[in-house]
């Protein structure tokens, strides 16, 4: 043995199944107690990674080449950008989302001790620290005893960094208007990383995501965010609005089992009266469910679940109409779950009842609990997802490596063409538009935004 691991040793880390090149990266050892593999909660993505259990792979490159190789290659400030669709698959998460989201509005601000609190707890460097600085003497020339938390989060910000998309506005490096969210930060959406990233090279993207990840996490320890179950209560009128909408939903769905009977559907071409029948039925209750979620939204209390769904770090409206009221239609591979015994899906339900509820329409919410029928139905798609997930990654699996195997001797030559190893071409230009996802944003390129990115540095510069 030659010697043990040290602090900032590269070393290769990888998660099986390896179905990217982001499924094996470089990272950099910091040696702690304890006989577990931990990772920055930031690089999970790209492995598909979760603390619940998952196993992962440790390889040390025991010569200079190869650690060299290892560093260039695979560190993980290199792959922040996924090259199936150029946007950063590393990037916040969760309660950092939230945090940073809280951290942005408009109406938050606090004292400079609390804000030199956060920004160190961040591992700010020299310039970062001058800047919270500036930012102070700014505010006591304005008379306040404050900072907001716009000002906070630009301390980490470059100076010259200018960004405008949708309603957020940077201007030299200070966020001016807007708050920041999933749609900026998150991993696999980051838009504003991804900007950093193409403006300022992958280290500085790599530390700016650290500190802005602790700064949101810290941010929403401080804040304080719990969820309970008075998060899922409505006041008595927006129970009513629900009621009002299921019972409206199922007096429609009568009228049309009455037509269907009487045979007074109208006629749609290709289809029989029975297919015509369950899309008009599932259209309905679709609806029904639709005004549920715009109800819930109206009269459910802003709580720790609410902001979960705002911010986009977990969760949506819909997860929340469903604990509150109805879980809609389970469908079974696209359709009514339509097996079991002759004529009908259980024994409790009479021969020949076409009635949605017997075909998997769940009435109930999570919160006053399924009866069994409709836990029976919830539990039916579930069992399908699980088993149809085994046959699905064996399939792709198989797939995958055929296609591989086709592709190994394609490759893109320097004009611009791609061609076998005879020199044939298969395509004039890569991909038909020349353009390399990595390199682009969902493989477009953003004109627009270049050009107005020009425009406003020259009117700087005039």
């Amino acid at each position: 043995m030659e010697r043990h691991l040290i602090d900032g040793d590269i070393a290769l880390f990888g998660r099986y199944p390896s179905l990217h090149r982001m499924s094996l990266m470089g990272h950099y050892v910091k040696v702690l107690p304890g006989k577990t593999f931990r990772i920055h909660p930031a690089t999970c993505p790209p492995y598909n990674a979760d603390f619940d259990g998952d196993e992962m792979n440790l390889h040390i490159p025991q010569t200079e080449e190869a650690r060299a190789e290892a560093k260039i290659l695979t560190d993980v400030a290199n792959h922040i950008v996924t090259p199936r669709y150029g946007l950063a698959i590393i990037g916040c998460i969760q309660q950092a989302i939230t945090g940073l989201y809280l951290l942005t509005k408009d109406d938050t601000k606090m004292p400079f001790n609390l804000a030199s609190q956060l920004v160190y707890m961040c591992s700010p460097n020299e310039k970062e620290i001058n800047k919270l600085e500036r930012f102070i003497k700014r505010a006591k020339e304005e008379n306040r005893d404050y900072l907001t938390g716009k000002e906070v989060f630009s301390v980490f910000l470059p100076d010259d960094l200018i960004f405008e998309y949708g309603n957020i506005l940077i201007d030299n490096g200070e966020l001016k208007k807007g708050v920041i969210d999933a749609k900026m930060v998150k991993s696999e959406k980051g838009l504003l990383i991804r900007y950093i990233y193409d403006n300022y090279g992958p280290k500085y993207t790599l530390e700016f995501l650290y500190r802005i990840f602790l700064l949101g996490a810290y941010y929403q320890y401080f804040y304080g965010i719990t969820i309970a179950p008075s998060d899922w209560d409505l006041p008595e009128e927006g129970y009513k609005e629900i009621e009002e909408i299921i019972k409206n939903a199922e007096k429609e769905v009568n009228e049309l089992i009455e037509k269907y009977i009487n045979k007074q559907l109208p006629k749609i071409h290709g289809k029989t009266d029975k297919e015509v029948f369950e899309n008009l039925v599932q259209q309905t209750l679709a609806r029904a469910l639709t005004k549920i979620g715009e109800t819930v939204r109206k009269y459910a209390p802003f709580s720790g679940t609410i902001l979960m769904a705002n911010t986009g770090a977990r969760g949506d409206i819909k997860d929340l109409a469903q604990i509150i009221s109805a879980l809609g239609q389970q469908s079974f591979r696209g359709g009514l779950i339509e097996f079991g015994y002759k004529g009908r899906n259980l024994t409790i339900f009479r021969r020949g009842d076409i009635h949605p509820y017997t075909k998997g329409w769940v009435k109930s919410g999570y919160r006053e609990g399924l009866k069994p029928w409709e836990m029976f139905f919830h539990a039916l798609p579930g069992r399908d997802a699980l088993m149809d997930t085994a046959v699905r990654t064996s399939k792709s699996g198989y797939l995958y490596r055929k296609l591989a195997h086709a592709l190994y001797e394609i490759f893109v030559y320097y004009d611009g063409t791609v061609r076998d190893t005879s020199g044939r071409v298969i395509q004039f230009l890569y991909g038909e538009d020349c353009i390399f996802p990595q390199k682009s944003e969902h493989g477009k390129l953003d004109v627009n935004s270049i050009i107005n990115e020009v425009l406003k540095r020259l009117e700087k510069e005039g």
